[in-house]
């Protein structure tokens, strides 16, 4: 699953790499906890990780607009761009540990390479 395009422009600016780069471990918690752990960092283009800042605030930019459609208090409103965008945060984290260990599913389930 790739990043929305606006943080790929944001990405692009602050020179981070915004695909998912599997941590390379073997055992299961420590990849799982690089798959977490990778929700809230990035890599920069030299390859070291930093900051998560362009996908961390996408989410919440994200929901934010969604919420300006919502047919509701101001309040209410709110309340929904925070919670919209602290579900989409975790949601990252199923999606990551997807990413993390597909190779391993597509090979030993779906017998390919």
């Amino acid at each position: 699953m790739e990043p929305p395009h606006y943080s790929l422009t944001l990405a692009a600016l602050l020179k981070e790499d915004a695909r998912y780069i599997a941590s390379g471990q073997h055992g299961f918690r420590r990849r799982l906890g690089h798959a977490v752990l990778y929700c809230f960092l990035i890599c920069n283009t030299h390859g070291r990780p930093t900051s998560n800042a362009a996908n961390i605030p996408g989410y919440n930019g994200a929901t934010d607009i969604s919420a300006l459609w919502v047919p509701a208090e101001r309040h209410k409103a709110l309340r929904y761009a925070l919670s919209n965008g602290s579900e989409s945060l975790e949601l990252s984290v199923p999606v990551s540990a997807l990413q993390e260990f597909w190779p391993d599913i597509s090979h030993k389930v779906l017998r390919r390479k």
